[in-house]
């Protein structure tokens, strides 16, 4: 079938080469593409291990309350109160042993220590400190 002359797609292809205007969001960087497997080599691709690490790690002096009983846990500073709690349940298993999280309250001087938070959110934590942490029920 020839050329009518015509502007309007009849299916005939007259031989000019037919391109896609890139949509907004290919403009503005947004791609579909998903990596196949993480990069070891990237220094971009972070795992959440890597993550954690980055930002250093704080020494905490975990106490109880009701006893003194002492227990040092080095802990990376972007890791969360919840974290925090459940490793002082576990390293106080006989006085702590059978509570839940939401039982346990943290507290460093005045400063109660709450979820969602992270430990790099209070002034307290610094890298490479030392911090007194009261555990309370």
């Amino acid at each position: 079938m020839a050329d009518d002359g015509d502007d309007v797609d009849d299916g005939v292809d007259d031989g000019e080469m037919i391109t896609r205007a890139p949509s907004s969001a290919a403009m503005l960087g947004f791609t579909l593409k998903m990596p196949t497997a993480p990069n070891a080599d990237d220094p971009d691709d972070d795992s959440e291990e890597q993550v954690l690490t980055k930002a250093g790690t704080c020494t905490l002096l975990l106490v109880l309350d009701d006893d003194g009983s002492e227990k040092a846990e080095q802990v990376p500073m972007a890791q969360t109160i919840e974290f925090v709690k459940a490793r002082a349940l576990a390293l106080f298993p006989e006085a702590l042993g059978g509570r839940g999280l939401d039982e346990l309250h943290l507290r460093t001087g005045e400063t109660e220590l709450v979820n969602p938070m992270s430990l790099s959110d209070y002034p307290d934590f610094q890298p490479s400190t030392t911090v007194r942490v009261v555990c309370a029920l």
